[in-house]
């Protein structure tokens, strides 16, 4: 109707104009006849333009709406492009710490290893990893990262709901009535238990850096999915690592002692003498 409009007023301009140069014809015929012949004409012009003008509106109109959807589809591809690279970069830092976790000799070189990949794979966040005592009765903090650490190095192992559960605990900010008392902060936070050989050998925590420090951010619910299931699956290879670690070393304790005496036997002597061999003029072997 726009267009119709403005096409109606060129023509009457065109018509004053046109009115102008064709007086002397009017003179010669019937001055109302030629004005409505010249009228008719004109109209028919204004309708014509207005025909093949609307259709490229209609078009343009067509085409951003076109952008905008085809907009739409790419930021959505996009983050799902993001998200698929960020997955597959957790799965090959994990495959990489089961690597060398499976490569360590003892559970503290293990324990050494884990916190500088741990915040690696786990940015803008702290943890703590705690192993429970042989008695049980305790878990005590063998590995830990960031700024939000556990004030006191054991706790006991009822204060940590994933261990009373027996599953995956997960914390939003805020919720304090069900928040495991052996973390520092009210920010969200998710323990994970370790277990090995269906045994519950410690826990795996994680928390928000940011709302340790009193920084409020609400965490996206599809980032925070992904955050826990990455935690679930390292978790998995940390009991695995331990677990191993420990046998490990209970076997070869169990080879070099004495099972009733507890006293060193012929294969720990054998043990310590190649050691002492191997040794520069003047060392001494350390005894296990």
């Amino acid at each position: 109707m726009n267009l119709l409009g403005t096409n109606l007023v060129l023509v009457t301009l065109m018509f004053c104009c046109i009115d102008l140069l064709i007086g002397r014809w009017k003179a010669a015929n019937s001055a109302t006849l030629t004005g409505l012949a010249v009228a008719a004409s004109l109209l028919a012009f204004a309708l014509r333009l207005a025909l093949t003008q609307h259709p490229p509106a209609a078009g343009i109109a067509r085409r951003k709406t076109a952008q905008a959807a085809l907009f739409d589809a790419n930021k959505t591809i996009s983050g799902l492009l993001e998200s698929a690279r960020l997955e597959t970069s957790g799965i090959t830092q994990i495959s990489e710490l089961g690597s060398l976790l499976q490569s360590c000799a003892s559970r503290e070189e293990a324990m050494r290893i884990l916190p500088e990949r741990l915040e690696r794979l786990f940015p803008s966040t702290s943890g703590t990893l705690s192993v429970l005592n042989p008695s049980k009765d305790r878990t005590e903090v063998a590995a830990q990262w960031g700024t939000c650490r556990p004030i006191e190095p054991t706790f006991a192992p009822n204060e940590c709901w994933s261990l009373r559960r027996g599953c995956v605990h997960a914390v939003s900010a805020g919720d304090s009535a069900l928040r495991c008392s052996h973390l520092l902060g009210r920010g969200s936070s998710v323990c994970i238990p370790l277990i090995a050989n269906s045994e519950a050998i410690g826990v795996f925590s994680i928390q928000d850096n940011d709302q340790c420090l009193g920084v409020t951010n609400s965490p996206d619910s599809d980032s925070s999915a992904r955050h826990h299931q990455l935690a679930s699956a390292v978790a998995e290879h940390i009991a695995l690592a331990i677990s191993n670690l420990s046998l490990r070393e209970a076997l070869r304790l169990q080879a070099i002692r004495d099972p009733l005496t507890g006293l060193y036997n012929r294969r720990y002597m054998q043990e310590f003498s190649n050691a002492r061999s191997t040794l520069p003029f003047g060392g001494a072997a350390r005894l296990p």
